[in-house]
């Protein structure tokens, strides 16, 4: 402050005086910061910069003052020292890079940034303004600090309370402060690196200390004339002289003369060409040969000048031992992996032949005699070789029964022990008796397990030689036995999902089959005593599997007897086999019957399954058998009894369980008197006959008959009838019916096709009377009622309200009943 007696002092006069204190101030501030920082301990740096930025505030008055490090990528500045007034918190950690960009594009092109107030700043700084005004700058002079000619820290000035000017003439002295902070943070770094050099050099001292004294590998040095200058604990332990003794000696005087001049030849080329070289030799130590391998390199003195050769050697025994362990190792991943490739996705059929090869592979890698796969039997009474290989001059495998001749070895396999021996001595006296029957003298036997049984076992073997078998080799051989094994019981699973395919296929094609063909009631409809007296006797005789033989006239609804019986059966999982015997011609009849190979005859270009086959484990009912061919009854007759046939064409034969019922409208013991059918296949299905009555003798149950074609027709055609008049039921009961319900059905839906709803108008045909009973044959009522429908159809066939369609049966078949009936159409008037 001015003193009082320069009140006289003009006000101009005083200003200045006071500017120049405040500057004079300010350079002794200067002063004394670069003395504080002369030969400063790096310990002290980081105080020393925090009190200087504290003189620096107070002797501007200014609210803050900080101290910025460039980071090390070079696009932030970093707060490392900062000090604010009370009632101010020093400058946050914000990044200057990302928040104030023009700031720090402007410090790093080496630009001073005084800043008297933020209105100043152009547009192009509008995020750093932002930001400024975050912090609660108001005037700030920022200033880059250089060393060795790159922009390295910042110091920066900030007003928080006003704005305000920032003095020119102060901005080079600040700069010099600055640079006083730079220069002592970069000597306090470089300070930490020495002594971070200096720890890692009595770390380093100590390591080769320890590599010296504990290493496995020879290390050692040698004079130009070859005598050692330096050895290490290894090399003492090689010659068995200690350290210290060694030194002066030359290699002649520690080894023999062959190694010797050896060892002088290398280190003369390391010296002449003055490279590190590598070197391989042998060396007798107790009485066993060594393998070494040196790699040995110049010395040079402080002048650059060759003093000498340095060598490290180590015994590669064991490294050569490894190689050829890892070159084992790799071909036999790689001989895993071709065949784990081999295998993936391998169709079934080429499984066995694959192993085959795969145990040819064992052979060859582990350099053995023979490989053979065993394999539990199916009564799993006895192992049994299925697949090996063996070497030329070696047998394949002993045949002989493994638990007869070799029980010892049967009882380890069973209990999935795995039976090792590198000679017979290692096996116990209790398995002498087995090896008269084995050609073996060194052998592995590893059991492999499925679902937590050993059906497998993988066995190798040599004859000519002893041979160890290490834990390592057990361990491959086991997996590439794994490997085997789940390509067997993929093989195994495919097969069974082909023959459960196959059989899905079948049984669609028979539930499709019976869907296209129909049957025309869910249920058996009726409460006649009669009918209730047959369904009793199929309820006698569903769950046995005695043949059963359905008699009945057309119509009456054998097939839903048959339908019955199957279905209250243990077979009612499967689908109720049908064969319409009348429908084939006796052409088609074996094949379709039991089937035909691939060839059988000119048209056979691939294998056919037989409905006998189709209906293994179900049900098979042939429907009017007393129309098969006489020429076909044996070989029918045989597959009822023994349950086997062959398919034509084969000679192999085929055994079934089969359930058969079968139907007829046919007087059988009349047919067999008059030669037409066999009279052991009548006894042979005959065990259990059924009568299914016509409908004339159960009139009763008309009215529910009708009641249920109605509404079943009904929901066919969209019709609905709720009015049934009761004198067309009676007179329903008054008809004959030759047709039976097959005739009433037809009847009814041509009713309900003309009718209009809700009630149904029925016309009886012209026989509605009672009458006589009818004299004539059953083809004959055929023949009458086949015309019948293909009149009223005007003799169409195929298609809605065909003759196909009325009769309930396929067009093929109508055709081939109008063949054997002699009906043809007849000719129009001309």
């Amino acid at each position: 402050m001015p003193d009082p007696k320069d009140k006289r002092l003009k006000p101009d006069e005083q200003d200045i005086r006071q500017a120049l204190e405040k500057r004079l101030r300010f350079e002794e501030l200067l002063t004394g910061l670069s003395a504080k920082f002369v030969n400063l301990p790096a310990s002290d740096v980081d105080l020393q910069i925090e009190n200087g930025l504290k003189s620096v505030v107070l002797a501007l008055e200014v609210d803050r003052s900080s101290f910025f490090q460039l980071s090390l990528d070079q696009t932030d500045l970093i707060v490392t020292h900062s000090y604010a007034t009370e009632g101010f918190d020093p400058t946050p950690r914000l990044r200057v890079g990302k928040h104030m960009p023009w700031l720090m594009s402007k410090l790093k092109q080496g630009e001073t940034l005084p800043i008297a107030k933020l209105d100043d700043l152009p547009d192009e700084a509008a995020l750093d303004r932002k930001n400024m005004k975050r912090i609660h700058i108001k005037s700030t002079l920022c200033i880059p600090i250089t060393v060795e000619e790159s922009f390295a820290y910042a110091l920066t000035l900030g007003s928080l309370k006003k704005e305000r000017s920032w003095d020119a003439d102060l901005i080079p002295r600040l700069k010099l402060i600055g640079e006083v902070f730079a220069n002592a943070v970069s000597r306090k770094h470089a300070q930490e690196r020495i002594e971070e050099h200096q720890d890692q050099i009595k770390d380093m001292r100590h390591l080769m200390d320890n590599i010296h004294e504990h290493s496995p590998s020879i290390i050692y040095c040698k004079d130009l004339e070859g005598r050692y200058l330096l050895v290490n604990r290894a090399f003492a332990d090689q010659v068995g002289i200690e350290p210290n003794e060694i030194i002066g000696k030359t290699d002649l005087d520690l080894f023999p003369k062959e190694n010797a001049d050896s060892y002088r030849t290398a280190d003369r080329q390391v010296a002449e060409t003055k490279k590190t070289m590598r070197f391989d030799d042998i060396s007798l130590r107790e009485n066993i040969a060594h393998a070494y391998r040196s790699v040995k390199f110049p010395l040079y003195n402080s002048k650059g000048a060759i003093f000498g050769v340095g060598g490290v050697s180590t015994d590669i025994n064991d490294l050569i031992r490894a190689e050829e362990s890892l070159k084992e190792r790799l071909q036999f991943q790689s001989v895993a992996s071709e065949l784990s490739a081999q295998f993936m996705n391998l169709p079934a059929a080429k499984v066995d032949q694959q192993i085959k090869t795969g145990l040819k592979g064992i052979v060859e890698l582990f350099k053995i005699d023979r490989s053979t796969l065993f394999r539990f039997s199916r009564d799993h009474q006895d192992f049994i070789g299925f697949h090996t290989y063996a070497v030329d001059g070696i047998k394949q495998r002993p045949k002989i029964p493994i638990k007869a001749n070799l029980p010892w070895f049967y009882d380890q396999w069973h209990q999935g022990k795995a039976v090792i021996f590198s000679s017979l001595d290692e096996l116990p006296d209790a398995a002498m008796d087995d090896l008269k029957h084995t050609d073996l003298i060194s052998g592995a036997a590893i059991p492999l397990s499925i679902e937590g049984s050993y059906a497998y076992v993988l066995t190798i073997g040599s004859v000519k030689v002893k041979r160890i078998w290490p834990e390592d080799v057990v361990q491959r051989l086991k997996l590439i036995g794994e490997i085997f094994v789940n390509a067997l019981e993929r093989q195994k699973t495919d097969k069974q999902i082909s023959s459960m395919l196959k059989q899905l296929e079948t049984d669609y094609m028979i539930l499709r089959e019976e869907i296209e063909t129909g049957h025309k009631f869910t249920e058996i409809i009726g409460e006649s005593h009669g009918l209730k007296y047959l369904l009793h006797r199929v309820s006698q005789i569903a769950g046995t599997t005695a043949p059963v033989l359905i008699l009945g006239e057309t119509g009456t609804g054998k097939e839903l007897v048959a339908r019955a019986i199957h279905r209250l059966s243990d077979r009612k999982d499967r689908p109720l086999v049908k064969v319409n015997c009348s429908a084939l011609p006796a052409t088609l009849a074996e094949r379709e019957l039991f089937g035909h190979v691939k060839g059988a005859f000119t048209d056979a270009h691939k294998q056919q399954v037989g409905r006998f086959e189709y209906a293994d484990g179900a049900t098979l009912f042939l429907d009017e058998i007393g129309d098969r061919p006489q020429e076909l009854q044996p070989k029918l007759l045989r597959a009822l009894e023994h349950g086997e046939f062959e398919r034509l064409g084969s000679p192999r034969t085929i055994k079934v369980d089969v359930r058969i019922i079968a139907a007829t409208n046919r007087n059988l013991e009349e047919e067999i008197k008059a030669g037409r059918f066999r009279e052991d296949l009548y006894y042979r299905l005959n065990v259990f006959p059924l009568s299914v009555l016509p409908l004339r003798e159960r009139k009763d149950d008309i009215p529910l008959l009708v009641k249920a074609l109605v509404q079943k027709l009904g929901r066919e055609m969209g019709k609905t009838f709720d009015i049934i008049p009761q004198n067309v039921i009676l007179k329903l009961q008054s008809y004959d019916w030759p047709g039976n319900v097959r005739e009433l059905e037809n009847l009814i839906e041509r009713a309900m096709i003309i009718s209009i709803e809700p009630k149904l108008n029925i016309e009886l045909p012209e026989m509605n009377l009672p009458r006589s009973p009818d004299k004539r044959s059953l083809l004959e009522v055929e023949r009458a009622h086949i015309l019948q429908a293909l009149e009223s159809s005007r003799w169409r066939i195929k298609g809605t309200n065909g003759a196909a369609e009325i009769l309930c049966l396929k067009p093929s078949t109508l055709r081939y009943r109008m063949q054997k009936l002699n009906i043809q159409r007849p000719h129009k008037q001309s």
